[in-house]
């Protein structure tokens, strides 16, 4: 079944909105900060992970497939429900916003690494 140009849009643009909105901003705010604790060492890794992590969400969320029906439904200026965008590209959020993991690993790094900034 083909889409109409309107709903391919609103696919595109969902997209987008998740990638730049829940995926990566909260990512790199917390990079932003763990980047000023961490030792020089521990910055390369972290800016590593956050490369390697960012190409990887922003290709699993361009290519998930979106319910057109749960856009379509969506009133107008609403983010859509959970699930319009199908398949596993919400744990890419859940990798990116999850304080707890980065917060942990900054400390080990921390304390492996030593201080050599």
């Amino acid at each position: 079944m083909r889409q109409s140009r309107s709903a391919q849009a609103g696919a595109c643009a969902l997209q987008d909105y998740y990638v730049a909105g829940g995926v990566l901003t909260v990512g790199f705010l917390g990079a932003g900060s763990a980047w000023l604790l961490l030792p020089r060492r521990g910055r390369d890794v972290l800016l590593g992970a956050l490369a390697s992590g960012s190409l990887a969400a922003v290709a699993t969320i361009w290519l998930a497939p979106v319910d057109a029906h749960a856009l379509a439904t969506t009133a107008s200026g609403q983010p859509p429900e959970n699930g319009a965008l199908v398949g596993h590209a919400f744990l890419w959020a859940v990798l990116f916003n999850s304080p707890e993991r980065s917060c942990s690993w900054a400390a080990r790094c921390t304390r492996s690494c030593g201080d050599d900034a």
